[in-house]
């Protein structure tokens, strides 16, 4: 593996990824209250955008991951194509 952008494999049930895809629309939708909770205004909004355009991108993997191969998928309103303007990276 060449550093942090090399591909793994994992063996993961579908129970599993939607396991982690739940645990990770739910920290966007905790990142998203917190920051606007925050009355200091302690997050960066560039940072914050970053995280949750990533974090957004990767839910859309792991809701293709989970798909079953004949059922229509209809991606969750926290999910971001991963092909998506990533002016980011």
């Amino acid at each position: 593996m060449s550093g942090l952008d090399g591909r793994v494999r994992i063996d993961l049930t579908r129970r599993e990824v939607l396991e982690l895809c739940a645990s990770l629309r739910a920290y966007v939708r905790s990142m998203r209250q917190h920051a606007a909770d925050d009355p200091t205004g302690a997050h960066d909004p560039a940072e914050l955008d970053r995280l949750l355009h990533r974090a957004g991108q990767l839910i859309w993997r792991l809701e293709e991951a989970a798909q079953p191969g004949e059922s229509r998928l209809v991606h969750s309103d926290d999910a971001i194509p991963p092909d998506a303007d990533d002016a980011w990276s």
